[in-house]
């Protein structure tokens, strides 16, 4: 039962899902406007390039978390050595 005590944590994965469907609606969007307008085609792409910024930030502090948790568990088995 982690999911109550939040030990695996949802929201990275759920991002990741949000992330993927953006992209790939950038991308049917370029697709579809590339025919027509070259500019636009450019900037869904450079716009699904900008949106990955905001995702790495908050995957970051996720990350961050990980990784101190790491060395937490680390130091416990050391001490308890």
């Amino acid at each position: 039962m982690d999911f109550f005590k939040f030990d695996q944590l949802i929201t990275p994965k759920i991002l990741s899902i949000i992330y993927l469907l953006l992209v790939i609606f950038c991308i049917v969007m370029a697709v579809k406007t590339g025919g027509t307008n070259g500019i636009q085609m450019i900037c869904w792409i450079i716009a699904a390039i900008v949106m990955r910024v905001p995702f790495e930030f908050v995957m970051v502090t996720f990350k961050n978390n990980e990784y101190l948790r790491r060395i937490c568990e680390e130091m416990e088995e050391k001490k308890a050595e």
